[in-house]
């Protein structure tokens, strides 16, 4: 019954489960087969029976879901050398892999990828050959040094001059102003900066309205089917273990990129993130902020 909790009557009122009983009162438990303990629980129940019961459905649970997100997430980074998880169990190279990571079974292995002890760095590592590993660095940092000296020089992308078009200017400077982060599918305004091109803003941009009207100018999408955006989401969360796994992983199934994470504990013991995220238009962003939204321990999805 304590595992399909989902509230309580008391005297004939619903009460939340952390309500005080009294002497004299008479208890109705309403259970739901879709609910099970939430790690809050162990913050208001009394005996120490009903907290190991709760902490030993919560490692279950745990060690379940890093199970299954490491089997994916190895399935994944192995189909990217070619070999099946299956294939690797039944030639028996499955031992030498876990020789390697030093894992004492294929479970095993599977519940510390799953659960971010092995890291998707460490298996790569392990499944590339030294040559191709070094050759992947030396791009990455190339990269990064074209991606640095951009910056540097202040100017804005080709690719947001590709995807806003301004009627009767050409060749004109245009940026994304990233105070909003509009996305296409938001109502957009151009506002004519000194110097530095047109910065586009969402049409309810806090920012925007500070600035003066005559220098808005009228802009839209122009649809650019490859263009990717930047948008941020706060998400409030259960303060518990693999939090940060889960909503990656969430975020990477919907084929968004994370691109800056800042989090926080609360008072309250909530995880507040800060997420900047790369999608493809406003419905790509809500349907992300819709599966996030489903996940049992998040509380609250919103822009910023």
């Amino acid at each position: 019954m304590g595992d399909k909790c989902s509230g309580a009557r008391v005297n004939g009122q619903i009460v939340p489960l952390r309500h005080e009983l009294q002497n004299g009162d008479i208890v109705e438990i309403i259970t739901s087969k879709n609910q099970h303990p939430r790690r809050a629980w162990l913050q208001y129940v009394k005996t120490s029976r009903a907290r190991t019961c709760i902490r030993q459905y919560l490692r279950r649970e745990e060690k379940e879901k890093a199970l299954r997100l490491g089997r994916e997430i190895c399935e994944r980074e192995l189909r990217k050398h070619d070999v099946a998880l299956k294939k690797l169990i039944k030639s028996g190279h499955i031992k030498m892999l876990l020789k390697k990571l030093r894992c004492n079974s294929l479970d095993d292995m599977l519940v510390k990828v799953g659960s971010g002890a092995i890291t998707v760095a460490h298996l790569t590592e392990v499944l590339e050959p030294p040559e191709t590993r070094e050759e992947k660095e030396q791009r990455a940092r190339q990269e990064l040094l074209e991606k640095n000296k951009k910056a540097e020089s202040g100017k804005g992308t080709a690719a947001d001059s590709e995807i806003v078009d301004i009627d009767g200017l050409d060749d004109m400077l245009v940026r994304v102003s990233q105070c909003c982060k509009p996305v296409p599918g938001d109502e957009i305004v151009g506002f004519i900066t000194t110097g530095r091109g047109i910065s586009v803003h969402k049409a309810d941009c806090p920012n925007l309205r500070t600035t003066d009207p005559r220098r808005w100018i009228a802009v839209r999408w122009s649809g650019s089917p490859k263009a990717t955006h930047r948008s941020a989401l706060l998400i409030r969360a259960e303060n518990q273990k693999n939090l940060l796994v889960e909503i990656s992983s969430t975020i990477n199934a919907d084929d968004a990129e994370i691109v800056e994470l800042n989090s926080r504990i609360t008072s309250e013991n909530l995880v507040e993130m800060e997420v900047v995220v790369q999608v493809s238009d406003l419905n790509h962003l809500q349907t992300l902020q819709q599966h996030l939204q489903q996940m049992p321990v998040v509380i609250e999805v919103r822009r910023r």
